[in-house]
């Protein structure tokens, strides 16, 4: 989920909101669920956030500060994400994240192939003409 972008003292949230508190529980669930074996032993690591790692946001900073060394820790292989509205693609980056960030904009469809010897993400504007994709091979 990752909750919101804004600090919880914004005033759109007119002091309502502990999205901090619930990114923390998030990330303790997430520790936890990232040893289960329904994600060690599944094939490819697909991370699903709607807020990405990067942007500059509170938000975006906590999933960077919170799930970030969990998801690295853990071999994740991709992130994919929405929030900006526009499509983004973000390598592997040093001293962040280990793996590839996919955001998805509201003007563009994912779909997804896989099988024994390879995960293929594509993003397809909606024209259908492909406009960027991941390749993976199965995790170790």
């Amino acid at each position: 989920d990752t909750g919101e972008d804004k600090p919880d003292s914004d005033i759109e949230y007119t002091g309502i909101a502990d999205y901090d508190a619930y990114r923390t529980l998030q990330a303790t669930w997430l520790k936890e669920a990232l040893q289960r074996p329904e994600y060690t032993e599944a094939p490819y690591k697909v991370v699903i956030a709607h807020i990405p790692p990067f942007g500059g946001w509170h938000g975006e900073e906590e999933v960077l500060e919170k799930f970030v060394p969990l998801l690295n820790q853990a071999g994740a292989q991709v992130m994919l994400s929405g929030h900006l509205h526009r499509n983004v693609k973000k390598l592997p980056q040093a001293g962040a994240w280990q793996f590839p960030v996919l955001v998805n904009s509201n003007t563009s469809i994912v779909k997804a192939k896989a099988d024994a010897s390879q995960l293929q993400i594509e993003v397809f504007d909606l024209s259908g003409k492909k406009i960027d994709e991941v390749k993976l091979k199965p995790a170790k």
